[in-house]
């Protein structure tokens, strides 16, 4: 037993992890599991880095929650357990990497707005997106690409990397963005 607060250590070296907050296990599981489909929003915004809107609940279609983020129309996958309905509201969460300046298909979310900073790390760049419905995405970009604080841009995300918790979540925990 290893004891961490270094995520990326924990992923790194682990063939399982328990994810605890306030001393109460959340989530056990492989690395890959517990990143890709975390078991609440603590856990998903607590493992690796992530971004996200808020919205309504819209409806279901094909399977994924249909959210209005403020005129922005995002589907996401429910939350593993997650239970969430029309006219709830929700928060989705996305992991800045799986972003794209190019939709992979017709379905991807799109968000669109003005770049408020944009850092380039080598790998990546770091982008810091206000929506023109006042929001902020916060994606990471290809490192290649020229991106420039007070240009607009357009970015993507499937709707397969995004999950839709319910709100109150949020509300009642401690979240760390």
């Amino acid at each position: 037993v290893y004891v961490t607060h270094d995520q990326e250590e924990a992923m790194s070296i682990s063939d399982f992890i328990a994810v605890m907050n306030r001393g109460r296990v959340l989530q056990v599981g492989t690395p890959r599991e517990v990143y890709e489909n975390p078991a609440n929003l603590f856990v998903a915004t607590f493992i690796g880095r992530s971004t996200y809107v808020t919205g309504v609940v819209t409806g279901e279609n094909g399977g994924y929650v249909e959210v209005d983020a403020d005129g922005v129309r995002v589907r996401a996958r429910r939350a593993p357990g997650k239970r969430l309905g029309r006219g709830e509201r929700a928060i989705v969460i996305m992991r800045p990497e799986d972003f794209t300046l190019e939709p992979e298909s017709p379905d991807d979310n799109s968000f669109e707005g003005v770049v408020e900073v944009a850092m380039f790390m080598g790998s990546f760049t770091q982008v810091s997106l206000k929506l023109d419905n006042g929001q902020q995405v916060k994606p990471f970009l290809d490192p290649r690409e020229e991106v420039q604080p007070g240009t607009r841009l357009r970015v993507y995300v499937s709707p397969e990397y995004s999950l839709a918790y319910p709100i109150d979540e949020w509300e009642d925990e401690e979240m760390v963005f």
